[in-house]
């Protein structure tokens, strides 16, 4: 389904049940609910159906997305967000980002420096914290609906190919704390919190963290602490992970999608898949 009125986009980011897209000109548009005030619009419809203006928010170059709000990445470096989980829309800088030339929203705002430094704030952290060093990009859990005590809130792919994780300690409001995952060269990453996986240099996936609907995609339903391989994958250029699934973009401009099919309507009921599915754009 092609998105109306839309012709010029050169970002997007998709919430849980939202959608914001970066226009050539720097300006922002959204669609979708409205209900917990995601798009900033005014007044504010709910729902959207067609792509809205951001009011008053221009010049932007990064949009994300998160379950409750959307951060938008500016010329020049400074970050501001928005939500309306109380009381009215307002658009709200965060200092402690200015200078991000990437950021990434969810249980945490972080932002990526230019020096590869990982700094993230908000959420239920009390000030500002350093996550990860000579990182290239990065990824957060969209909500702590996702992101249990252990597991990943976020990771950074680091120069090399390595990936850093990092993940709450001993409960919300403790801190960070961060790891190395043992994992071959990786070439991108993305995390639910509940679930993550990484596309290898050699195109093929690995997924690690729960596995109660096949997320994982290596034809169980067991968690795994350790990355495993995903079935039968391979050519991967890009990934995304949702709450209970996972999908992919191939190289030959097809997809493929495992875990939860709840909103997977067009392969015929709700089975969910331990392996990838080839899904058809």
């Amino acid at each position: 389904m092609v998105v109306s009125n839309l012709t010029d986009a050169v970002g997007i980011s998709a919430g849980p049940d939202f959608t914001c897209a970066v226009r050539s000109a720097g300006t922002v548009v959204c669609w979708g609910s409205t209900a917990l005030g995601y798009i900033a619009v005014n007044p504010i419809p709910n729902p959207s159906p067609l792509p809205a203006a951001v009011v008053g928010v221009t010049n932007v170059e990064g949009i994300a997305t998160a379950l409750g709000s959307t951060c938008a990445l500016f010329e020049g470096g400074n970050v501001s967000c928005w939500s309306r989980l109380s009381g009215s829309v307002t658009v709200t800088a965060v200092p402690e980002l200015t200078g991000s030339v990437a950021i990434a929203n969810g249980v945490t705002e972080c932002g990526l420096l230019p020096d590869g430094k990982v700094i993230c704030t908000g959420g239920f952290l009390a000030s500002s914290i350093t996550v990860a060093g000579d990182a290239t990009a990065i990824t957060v859990a969209s909500s702590s609906i996702d992101a249990a005590v252990g597991s990943p809130i976020g990771c950074a792919l680091v120069a090399g190919g390595s990936i850093q994780c990092w993940q709450t300690v001993n409960g919300p409001g403790a801190g960070l704390g961060s790891a190395v995952v043992p994992l071959a060269a990786a070439t991108a990453v993305a995390t639910s919190g509940a679930h993550t996986c990484a596309v290898l240099a050699d195109t093929t996936v690995a997924c690690w963290g729960d596995n109660l609907f096949g997320e994982l995609g290596n034809g169980t339903t067991e968690d795994s602490e350790t990355p495993v391989p995903v079935s039968n994958l391979s050519g991967v250029t890009a990934l995304a992970t949702g709450w209970y699934h996972t999908c992919a973009v191939l190289a030959d401009g097809t997809g493929a999608c495992w875990g939860n099919n709840q909103l997977r309507s067009n392969e015929g009921g709700i089975t969910d898949a331990t392996t990838p599915v080839t899904v058809t754009f």
